[in-house]
């Protein structure tokens, strides 16, 4: 077995080891609340930040996608206290090779909502429809990804937020190659608003 081949099975064995790890812990937890407010029902966000880049492969060969921006926005629903059930998307530039490529993503969430203090845990799974452009024929594919966000109030309405998940297209290509990649991570900060 190659070396690439080894590493991108390492990689699926963490990914999934994560997804069971997630799909394990509690999901019933402690109510979100603003600073010295009420429970939250709802939290709408705004986010910026990195994403990371990585080797991606487009038949036939591995390539290098770079580190560019990222933007995304969010609505959550609180439908019960420690569980919430979303809408995201999310917007990246990349290079890969010479060509400049540009992410979009659509999806749903579910996160499960931790307290600690006034701090609010956040691990979840998205479920998106990924479109990727360029100097190219659309790339489209399936993006399955891992959240983590930690919540902090400013106020009874108001949060800062800080982020960490993952992109991935386990599925997807164009009418000339399949373009696959693991997860690629992404790094964000943002603002929420809830009540």
């Amino acid at each position: 077995m190659s070396g690439g081949a080894k590493s991108r099975r390492a990689k699926s064995k963490l990914w999934w080891a994560a997804l069971l790890v997630l799909c394990g812990s509690p999901t019933v937890a402690f109510a979100q609340t603003g600073h010295g407010g009420k429970p939250w029902t709802w939290a709408l966000g705004a986010k910026g930040g990195a994403f990371l880049g990585g080797e991606v492969y487009i038949e036939p060969a591995h390539v290098d996608a770079e580190t560019g921006p990222m933007l995304g926005v969010f609505a959550d629903s609180i439908v019960v206290p420690g569980f919430s059930i979303g809408a995201f998307t999310n917007f990246a530039n990349t290079g890969v090779g010479p060509a400049s490529a540009s992410i979009f993503n659509l999806g749903v969430s579910m996160k499960a909502r931790f307290q600690a203090g006034d701090l609010s845990l956040r691990p979840g799974l998205t479920f998106g429809y990924q479109q990727i452009t360029g100097d190219f024929e659309t790339i489209t594919g399936f993006d399955p990804g891992l959240v983590f966000e930690l919540g902090v109030p400013v106020s009874a309405t108001t949060g800062v937020l800080f982020d960490v998940g993952f992109f991935s297209q386990p599925v997807g290509g164009n009418e000339l190659a399949s373009v696959t990649f693991g997860p690629k991570f992404y790094l964000a900060a943002g603002i929420e608003f809830g009540g």
